[in-house]
Formats: C-alpha cells, structure tokens, sequence
C-alpha cells in the first residue's frame, strides 16, 4: 500500500485511502485501454486497408509509434489479458472496501501478548511485528526463518518485522506471536509481571543458567 497522499481540498489523507484511490484509477485507465484495444484490433482485421492506412488510423486512436510497430508485426492485442487485468484490479478495489469496513469495526486494534505486539499502520501500509531480541545469534536467526516463511522482513528503521498491510498478513502476524508466546502466561492488566528469573524461565528466547552450574 502506497503512504498518505495529499488530494486537493481534502488535505492527507491515509495509506489505505491512497490505495483504494489508485486502485479506481488502475481500472479506469485499464478499462479505456481496453476500449482503445478493441478498435485497434478492428482496424488491424481489416484486410482491406493498407499498412500506411491502418498505421494512420491506429495512431489516430492515440496508440505510440513502437506499439503501432508491434501490433503490426505481431498481430492484435490480447484481449483476454487485458479483461484478466481489468477483473484482478476489480477484486482488488472490493478488498480494499471490505478491509475498509473491517477496521472501520476495529478488527485490526493492536494485538498485545506478553512483550510482543501486532500493530497496523495506515499510514505506510505495514502490518508491524515488535517484541525482544532473541538471546543468541542462533536464535535470532531462528526467529529471522520463522518471520521469512510468512513473508515479513526486519525493518532496522522501525525496529520491528514488517510486511505489506493485507488480512493475510495481520492473522499470519498473530499467528506467529502466538506460536512464539505459547507457554507464556500474560497477566491481566493491572496485575504485576513475576520475577525476572521466573519470565527467564517462561521465555523460551532466554537461556537460563543454573546457579553453581
């Protein structure tokens, strides 16, 4: 997802706002060219006209000089490509809309479980994962592979493991918080934590020496 934009007369306005703006826009400019596409492959089917005359005609559309050059020599535009296009940036336009209304809900409030976090920016666009450094190389690498398998990356600006802002990615997000904080009990607000040697015991990133050991 793109970060705020500014629109004329309505100032900034949110990441997924911008996306659902440049969705409609993908499709309407899909959408004429598919229109243009059509009378393009009209005039290239027309045996009767010369290469000069379908080249002024295509050009009348409006069409490049190197795609006048191309559809000459390679023959009509796909159109089931291009409908195929017009259909995914569609699906896409409705996602956004729905994910709209889910946060509009609050489904995506912030997600908290012991000293991990799932937060939800709308303003960049990313699905943020926070939470301690692993103790050793070993385990940080560990914890690298379990975050690469679901698509996030490490983010040394924001300090956190990021991806793209999708359903898939906040749930696959709390997936993993909750994989990495099973056996860890969370107290209730309000309530203290326990000791630091018995959260050493519980956190299963700490390695945990025994005295006299």
């Amino acid at each position: 997802m793109p970060k705020a934009e500014t629109v004329p007369g309505r100032g900034s306005v949110s990441g997924a706002a911008a996306a659902r703006r440049g969705a409609r826009r993908d499709c309407w400019a899909t959408e004429a060219h598919r229109e243009v596409a059509k009378k393009a492959n009209a005039i290239l089917r027309q045996k009767k006209l010369t290469v000069p005359e379908k080249q002024a005609a295509l050009a009348e559309l409006g069409l490049s000089e190197p795609t006048i050059t191309n559809r000459l020599r390679f023959g009509p535009f796909h159109m089931a490509n291009i409908s195929s296009e017009v259909r995914r940036i569609k699906q896409r336009i409705a996602q956004l809309r729905d994910l709209a209304e889910d946060k509009a809900r609050g489904e995506y409030e912030a997600y908290q479980r012991g000293p991990w976090s799932v937060t939800w920016d709308d303003e960049d666009g990313r699905v943020r994962v926070q939470g301690p450094k692993p103790a050793t190389r070993e385990a940080t690498r560990a914890m690298s592979a379990k975050f690469k398998a679901r698509g996030f990356r490490w983010s040394p600006r924001n300090q956190a493991y990021q991806r793209q802002a999708t359903e898939n990615a906040w749930y696959a997000a709390r997936n993993i918080v909750d994989e990495i904080t099973e056996g860890i009990e969370t107290p209730p607000p309000g309530e203290p934590e326990p000791p630091a040697e018995v959260r050493d015991e519980l956190d299963p990133t700490v390695t945990v020496i025994p005295h006299g050991a």
